[in-house]
């Protein structure tokens, strides 16, 4: 996705991110395909909205999530600052979610670990049934 498409994202879902309130039990989340710490009062209940419309919030996130490992990645600083204006109140400009933290940083490793271990035994087992169906020695009969 293009910048100004993120952009424009961003905007038309601002509304619904600008009223969201900050949640004292808020639950740390981790996306694998952000690559991202996220809260779960960060995203309204989906439910009520089409999930796709928040995809652009992946990018928000992911520097954030720089911004907390204490490394930010500039490459993602432009969807930071496009986000910041239409949605300041947004829960997750929160200062102690921006902040560089020992313990998210623990959450997001052991987090961002979990993930790429399920994902890489999915491919295991995907690419061993993929095996069982192209090694015709396996389907039991005669190769001859």
């Amino acid at each position: 996705m293009n910048p100004d498409e993120t952009f424009r994202e961003l905007r038309l879902v601002a509304q619904v991110l600008n009223s969201l309130v900050p949640d004292p039990n808020a639950q740390m989340e981790y996306d694998a395909l952000a690559d991202a710490i996220f809260w779960s009062d960060e995203r309204p209940a989906l439910s009520a909205h089409n999930p796709d419309a928040f995809f652009c919030l992946r990018r928000v996130a992911r520097y954030r999530t720089t911004l907390v490992l204490g490394d930010p990645d500039n490459k993602h600083l432009p969807y930071w600052l496009e986000a910041e204006k239409p949605f300041p109140n947004w829960p997750g400009f929160r200062l102690d979610r921006r902040t560089p933290s020992d313990s998210l940083k623990r959450f997001y490793e052991r987090s961002r670990s979990e993930a790429m271990r399920t994902i890489l035994e999915r491919f295991d087992h995907s690419r061993e049934a993929e095996g069982d169906i192209t090694d015709f020695g396996k389907l039991g009969g005669n190769n001859d």
